[in-house]
């Protein structure tokens, strides 16, 4: 049986993504600053497509790199 990928990350499964280091506080700190990785709106729930978190990491992996 093959098992259903998201194609959204809840602000609590984002935190979890990331072990602990960003809080979901911190991300709605980001949202209300328009700074970190895209989001949207889906059914009033918040969420972030997972596309755009991998572009996001690829992003800050980049600049701390150089």
């Amino acid at each position: 049986m093959q098992s259903q990928v998201s194609q959204f990350l809840t602000p609590y499964q984002l935190h979890k993504r990331w072990a602990g280091a960003i809080s979901p506080k911190t991300l709605a700190n980001w949202r209300a600053k328009n700074t970190g990785p895209k989001w949207q709106k889906v059914g009033g729930r918040i969420v972030y497509p997972v596309a755009e978190v991998l572009n996001y990491e690829k992003e800050q992996v980049a600049q701390t790199s150089r």
